[in-house]
């Protein structure tokens, strides 16, 4: 509706968003996305439970004149919703961590002089990093 047709290929951008943010966090001498097994200590595993979309216009049931009444009614609504399973596991394959997260974006009705980005994944998925998984990883006992 707003913003047009996206280049968003979730498998890969959250893993790279999630390896790059894991990278800045500190939290480990190295972290990197990785499309097979590596020799890596630990490996995280991202699985997508949901993402889901939703976004409406208002005509208003009045055909092309519709836009006129955003001035004085709302445009639309927008809606994100991303829901998120980690798994943290050693080289063995044992499971050190595990966790779900979900976040969501409703706009309510939006009017069109403050119309809010109909993109927010990259929002909610730092919210569950930020306040979800790296809180739990930083409590994890050091790894020999």
């Amino acid at each position: 509706m707003i913003s047009g047709q996206w280049q968003f290929q979730p498998t890969v951008d959250i893993s790279k968003a999630v390896a790059a943010e894991l990278q800045s966090s500190g939290l480990f001498k190295e972290a990197f996305l990785a499309e097979r097994p590596t020799d890596g200590d630990l490996t995280l595993q991202i699985t997508i439970n949901s993402l889901h979309y939703e976004s409406k216009t208002f005509s208003y049931c009045i055909s092309v004149a519709g836009p006129l009444l955003w001035f004085f009614l709302p445009a639309g609504t927008v809606d994100n919703d991303i829901s998120l399973a980690f798994e943290l596991k050693d080289r063995s394959g044992k499971m050190i961590w595990s966790g779900e997260s979900k976040r969501d974006f409703e706009s309510g009705g939006f009017w069109i002089y403050s119309v809010p980005s109909d993109f927010r994944y990259d929002n909610l998925l730092k919210e569950i990093l930020m306040q979800d998984v790296l809180p739990a990883l930083e409590k994890l006992p050091a790894q020999s």
